[in-house]
């Protein structure tokens, strides 16, 4: 993969791919990764280090991390404000590289959890919210208490998104909704409905938080003269089924297929599963097993799952919290899905109670008493590139 080389200044140097900063490298060549990128080689002659703004430009090549920690928020600010500077729309005409950035979406499947977190408030987890990258594609699953946040600490603004998937409309999923649309809306030059992906009840959700946002809507645009409509969003409701590429992701060779999922007496709930490049991706939120999670999980090489450790549950004595055993899939369970499925990578998130570095083994231990493969404890921005599966036997 190759990205490009934008010198901010003397001995800073910020990594483009896809007109998205992926990395700040110092004059000391050291690399701080602000995406789910790290550079290999910093410049193919070692020149661009020191040298000025008219170096701009240089290739360097850049592999997929595999798993990724998020950056510090100065490091943020950094590869942020050098986007600003720096990057400019590509004059109509001009071909791809001809202005010195990449423009070519990479050809992989990655995801990244925006945020891992539960209704309970965690300084550490935003709420539930997971990144989905399939090419040119950007999808966001669930929109949980500071996933916008955190989008921005992923290299990405709520304009650059393709659309935005619900697996259902408990508020812990949805209550970023608002910031996102809003955000999006102020942020875009032109017209741009969000395209918003969910089970039945969807659009009443969608049209009532459009409602709640009308005396703010009202004041921008009697604010704003370059603002003379409000937001908007295209709604597809779906239960079952292949979401259809017209949305946005048509010729890209993308697909984004739902199933029901149990999350009871929340219903109709869904899961996702998005196949790009002979690889595939499941996400499926809250859910206890069941054969639509069986069916989006199937020889997935990344399945994301909503969590609850049923030992700490039980040992808070608190039946409100307990209750929730019931509508969720515990570690163990979650685990044999896995391997009943054979994915490659189990990723536990949405967390209850959310675990520290410490008590994160007794998540993997319990989950690898039932699954064999890769299990990981998700944390806010951990990033993973998605590659096919190896076929069975005979199929």
């Amino acid at each position: 993969m190759v990205g490009v080389a934008v010198v901010v200044e003397p001995g800073t140097v910020v990594v483009v791919v896809d007109e998205v900063v992926v990395a700040v490298v110092d004059d000391s060549a050291a690399v701080v990764a602000t995406g789910s990128v790290v550079v290999d080689d910093v410049v193919d002659d070692g020149s661009v280090l020191g040298a000025s703004a008219a170096s701009s430009g240089a290739m360097v090549d850049v592999q997929p991390a595999q798993r990724r920690h998020p950056p510090s928020s100065g490091t943020m600010d950094r590869a942020l404000t050098a986007t600003r500077r720096y990057l400019r729309p590509r004059p109509k005409g001009r071909r791809p590289g001809q202005d010195g950035l990449v423009h070519g979406a990479e050809d992989r499947l990655e995801v990244t959890l925006l945020g891992t977190g539960s209704p309970l408030p965690h300084s550490e987890r935003a709420g539930p919210s997971t990144l989905v990258r399939a090419g040119p594609v950007r999808l966001m699953i669930d929109c949980g208490r500071g996933s916008l946040m955190r989008l921005a600490g992923a290299g990405m603004f709520p304009t650059s998104l393709t659309a935005l998937l619900l697996t259902h409309l408990h508020s812990d999923h949805v209550c970023d909704f608002n910031d996102l649309v809003t955000t999006r809306w102020v942020m875009s030059p032109g017209e741009s409905p969000l395209i918003v992906v969910g089970p039945p009840g969807t659009r009443r959700f969608v049209d009532t938080t459009l409602a709640m946002l009308a005396d703010d809507i009202g004041w921008r645009i009697a604010h704003h003269d370059d603002l003379t409509s409000p937001p908007s969003c295209q709604v597809t409701e779906i239960v079952d089924g292949e979401v259809d590429a017209q949305l946005g992701w048509s010729g890209t060779g993308l697909r984004v297929l739902v199933a029901p999922t149990s999350h009871r007496p929340v219903h109709p709930t869904i899961g996702f599963r998005l196949e790009y490049g002979g690889a595939a991706v499941a996400v499926v939120g809250d859910s206890r097993p069941c054969g639509g999670v069986d069916r989006l999980t199937a020889g997935a090489s990344i399945y994301v799952q909503s969590v609850v450790r049923e030992a700490d549950v039980r040992a808070i004595p608190s039946t409100r919290l307990q209750d929730i055993l019931d509508y969720h899939s515990t570690t163990s369970q979650a685990a044999a899905t896995a391997a009943r499925a054979g994915v490659g990578t189990l990723v536990m998130t949405h967390m209850v109670p959310a675990p520290d570095a410490a008590s994160g083994q007794f998540w993997i231990d319990d989950a690898r008493a039932e699954f064999t493969g890769h299990v990981v404890v998700g944390a806010d921005l951990d990033s993973f590139v998605a590659t096919p599966r190896p076929r069975a036997r005979g199929t």
